[in-house]
């Protein structure tokens, strides 16, 4: 079976204006003109929190938390 979209018959196109598409622009090609693969490296890893440079964070935080805090444990 198939089904057609149907429109009405006088559609109206309606245009916003984006009062901060130079604003955008202008930041967009400052990131573009000062992109490196570390600085897309950093902002892979803020972006994406199931990432491996986050995992790697995580873990060694851990490791340092509990290497400091093992309540004296060991003399």
């Amino acid at each position: 079976m198939t089904s057609t979209l149907i429109l009405p018959q006088h559609c109206v196109n309606l245009a916003m204006i984006n009062p901060l598409a130079e604003t955008d622009h202008e930041v967009a090609t400052w990131f573009h003109a000062h992109l490196t693969r570390a600085f897309v490296s950093v902002l892979r890893a803020f972006a994406e929190f199931g990432s491996a440079e986050w995992i790697g964070i995580v873990l060694f935080a851990l490791l340092l938390f509990f290497r400091g805090n093992d309540g004296g444990l060991h003399s």
